[in-house]
């Protein structure tokens, strides 16, 4: 079945399920459609109280409209960009449909983000127009920001600044700005693996990239009650958990708060969810809890999971627990959906196993020093062509020059490794580069060693990714001490909390270990390797 997957598809099947052309393709118009229901788009369940928002097709189509029309009030030009930073609730999703409509590009950003990461993100892509809650508020200081013209606050605000109330005041009819496939219509900032973040360009067109991917992988459907656990503020949540099943009617539901494993077994249960995506660490927490699941109180067809390997204890526990197993999913920033465990009649699960390349999509593994294909059981970096027809992002914003070195060639390369058995499953191996992949997440080292340098005790810093039953991987600091400083745990508490506050809260150094000297190069860089090899081995 999964060869003649491959040999069936072609990229017509995926534009026909969109209404737009290559020419003519506005993101927020396919989304939102023409028919406006009272039927459910969206639930948002509080895992902190248990409350529920439901939000109608009909619901975002206004409230995405009247944001459209406040945007051209102010003065916006076509591109210029509109960031969110705030849990899901009505007002995002009406600012991220909205921002499409009216032309202009969208810039996702995370909750957990400190004041340093969030300003660098605003200024780099120099954001005209902020929405955020008083709680985020506080994190901005617009005074550094050269470009941002209008803060509009959700649930608050002073006489300075717009609330969105005064949003749903405006007109609710707009027309959908003229745009094509290769338009920009968001800025998905990656992790800062070597130096700092990128924005990625992600066209309108990125969900027609997306099609295979939901049809044969994830195998999503209209009539789904989908539980999708990545936030919209990065690409897979943005994409795939919040534009798919909005674009073909799928009921979405999705959370907000403290992550609590028990609320999530009541989620499951309740509405009920046939499809649910969720990072390994969900999985793994859930696990660890004595809880007696009634099978028959649940009936999910698919299960899948990405962002690291989900282990094979886990998917144990997964298929005695819900009835079905876990298909594990692989993709990056850059390149999109790429390889994938199939719900395909005949296709073998092999524990561990990324699984094979996405139909249309020509991948392969690249030998680290030469574009050339690496040796069945050879180690090599995953690499997906970019003469593909339907790209998922295309350049990095205002970099030429890593543009070119990411998307100018035959290749587009991912930084993982990975190897190819016989029967032509990949597996994955590391990283080419020194990115952490913690709970999901991935977090680029040299963002997290800026911002302890920052701290008036730290002399050096390395930061490696350990092994982590529960995360996957724990940041981790190696800390040289200024001499008038004392190495103390709580001395490692005070700047284990400053990174976290001025940084991100998934990204602070949950260890943090004081030594007399790092391992360099003999130009002085810090062998990372190193670190991993010594204290990884101690684990």
């Amino acid at each position: 079945m999964y060869d003649e997957a491959r040999d069936e598809f072609d990229w017509n099947q995926a534009w026909d399920s969109f209404e737009g052309t290559p020419s003519s393709f506005n993101l927020g118009s396919e989304i939102l459609g023409s028919d406006e229901t009272e039927t459910t788009a969206i639930r948002i369940v509080d895992m902190d109280d248990g409350s529920e928002d439901t939000i109608t097709v009909t619901d975002i189509a206004t409230r995405s409209r009247q944001f459209a029309n406040f945007l051209d009030e102010c003065g916006l030009s076509a591109g210029d960009r509109v960031a969110a930073v705030m849990e899901p609730r009505e007002a995002l999703y009406a600012t991220i449909a909205g921002t499409w409509l009216g032309g202009y590009v969208y810039v996702p950003l995370y909750t957990l983000f400190g004041p340093e990461a969030l300003q660098y993100r605003l200024e780099n892509s120099g954001t005209k127009v902020l929405v955020t809650t008083p709680e985020h508020r506080e994190k901005i200081d617009e005074s550094q920001l050269s470009g941002l013209d209008q803060i509009v606050l959700v649930d608050g605000g002073t006489a300075a600044e717009t609330t969105f109330a005064e949003v749903r005041e405006y007109e609710s009819d707009f027309d959908p700005a003229e745009t094509s496939a290769e338009d920009i219509c968001a800025l998905q900032y990656t992790s800062g693996t070597t130096g700092d973040p990128r924005g990625v360009e992600m066209p309108h067109g990125s969900p027609v990239a997306l099609y295979p991917y939901t049809r044969y992988a994830a195998d999503l459907r209209p009539d789904d009650t989908f539980l999708g656990m990545a936030p919209p503020a990065w690409s897979y949540g943005l994409f795939y958990c919040t534009v798919v099943p909005l674009h073909q009617g799928t009921e979405l539901i999705t959370i907000r708060g403290d992550f609590d494993p028990d609320v999530l077994f009541d989620i499951i249960a309740d509405y009920p969810v046939t499809s649910f995506f969720a990072p390994p660490t969900a999985f793994r927490q859930m696990a660890q809890l004595d809880v007696d699941v009634d099978s028959s109180a649940v009936d999910i067809r698919r299960i899948y999971s990405g962002g690291e390997s989900v282990g094979a204890s886990t998917i144990e526990w997964v298929e005695e627990t819900f009835g079905t197993t876990v298909l594990e999913h692989y993709g990056f920033t850059e390149g999109g959906m790429l390889v994938n465990n199939y719900p395909l009649a005949e296709w073998e699960i092999k524990p561990g196993a990324m699984g094979k390349p996405i139909p249309g999509r020509e991948v392969t593994l690249l030998d680290l020093e030469e574009n050339e294909p690496v040796d069945t059981g050879g180690v090599g970096e995953i690499s997906v062509r970019t003469t593909d027809e339907v790209p998922f992002a295309e350049a990095y914003f205002k970099m030429p020059d890593k543009s070119d070195e990411k998307f100018g060639g035959e290749w587009i390369r991912s930084d993982d490794l990975a190897r190819r058995d016989e029967d032509r499953y990949f597996w994955y191996v590391g990283r080419a580069d020194d990115v952490i992949i913690s709970a999901g997440y991935r977090i680029g080292p040299s963002e997290v060693e800026d911002s302890l340098l920052k701290h008036d005790t730290v002399a050096e810093v390395g930061v490696v990714g350990l092994p982590d039953d529960e995360r996957g991987q724990a940041v981790t600091a190696f800390i040289v001490p200024t001499a008038s400083a004392t190495p103390s745990d709580g001395l490692a508490e005070e700047i284990r909390t400053d990174v976290k506050q001025r940084l991100s809260k998934h990204e602070y150094p949950r260890r943090i270990e004081f030594v007399d000297e790092l391992p360099k190069t003999a130009s002085g860089k810090i062998q990372r390797y190193r670190l991993e090899e010594e204290y990884g081995e101690e684990e």
